[in-house]
């Protein structure tokens, strides 16, 4: 890596990629607010350096994420992901979710995000949160937790998590993320509305990143 230039834009996309683990140039061209073509020569001089790599799973685009020595350079533990091993498709809606969020919400930093992992390193610090019970996201800047629910749960399932979610971090306003064909999910949400803040639909959360009027402002999703 002599002599190359790190810039703050190419840190910010390998701290993005350490809290969320996976992104394709979609998620990457919004954070960034450049074109594809744009991500397409950062990543690849990343790659070049070895601090990035990049793989193709089944018939999704090129999925990136941080090399071993991307988690040196960021002086972070861990190591590079297994994507066969991975949750893929979860991983990867939750980092557009991300990416929607950061780029909607005006004063919302990329720290001010905690992931499950983050959840659980800092779990000793300020978290109440028993028997590992952590959300997809929490968010306490906003005292909002993000739960994004791909497939259908069963209802004591679901009705467990809304209840470990109120009782371990009380003071937090819900906002739970799933398809709209997960239409019995949704009905019970709905129908325990002292709980949930918001529902937002898996498509609309895919409009937002084609479509200016589709927007992820926590200011705007959570009223209280």
């Amino acid at each position: 890596m002599s002599g190359v230039v790190i810039t703050e834009k190419d840190r910010f996309v390998m701290e993005f990629l350490y809290k969320f683990r996976v992104a394709t140039s979609i998620e990457l061209s919004a954070l960034l607010n450049v074109t594809n073509s744009g991500v397409y020569k950062r990543m690849k001089r990343l790659e070049n350096v070895g601090l990035v790599k990049k793989q193709q799973v089944m018939i999704l685009e090129h999925i990136y994420f941080l090399s071993n020595e991307g988690y040196r350079f960021l002086n972070e533990k861990g190591k590079e992901v297994n994507l066969n091993t991975l949750n893929i498709f979860h991983e990867l809606f939750l980092s557009k979710i991300g990416t929607a969020l950061l780029r909607d919400t005006s004063d919302l930093e990329l720290s001010d995000i905690y992931t499950e992992k983050d959840q659980f390193a800092s779990e000793k610090d300020f978290f109440k949160a028993s028997k590992k019970a952590f959300p997809d996201l929490y968010i306490p800047k906003y005292n909002v937790v993000v739960e994004y629910e791909r497939t259908e749960k069963t209802k004591e399932r679901t009705k467990k998590k809304i209840m470990n979610n109120f009782e371990n971090f009380t003071d937090c306003s819900q906002m739970w993320v799933l398809p709209r064909a997960r239409k019995t999910t949704i009905e019970m949400l709905e129908s325990n509305s002292f709980f949930i803040s918001a529902i937002v639909s898996e498509e609309y959360v895919e409009q937002s990143f084609t479509d200016d009027r589709c927007t992820l402002d926590l200011k705007e999703l959570i009223k209280h």
